[in-house]
């Protein structure tokens, strides 16, 4: 069983989900969503973490490549997240 790693909420992850379901319960990973069957799961609050960690890599390195995609939210993320 892997452990959640991000800020203070450590809970087991159970090694036989799928790994975007694992990532998603990990805190301390930046993926945001899950999509099945046309559906989509998703942690909004993890969309501003991702912007937040994205502008600190900026900031220690001013020519980091960001991707908007990769590195804070796909376009059905955001478009989930502003409503």
């Amino acid at each position: 069983m892997a452990q959640s790693h991000g800020d203070d909420q450590l809970f087991p992850i159970p090694d036989h989900a799928p790994e975007d379901v694992r990532e998603v319960l990990d805190r301390g990973h930046h993926r945001a969503s899950l999509v099945k069957d046309g559906r989509i799961m998703m942690d909004p609050s993890q969309v501003p973490t991702n912007i937040e960690n994205t502008m600190r890599r900026v900031d220690a390195d001013i020519n980091v490549d960001v991707s908007i995609s990769d590195d804070i939210a796909t376009e059905k993320e955001l478009m989930v997240t502003m409503g």
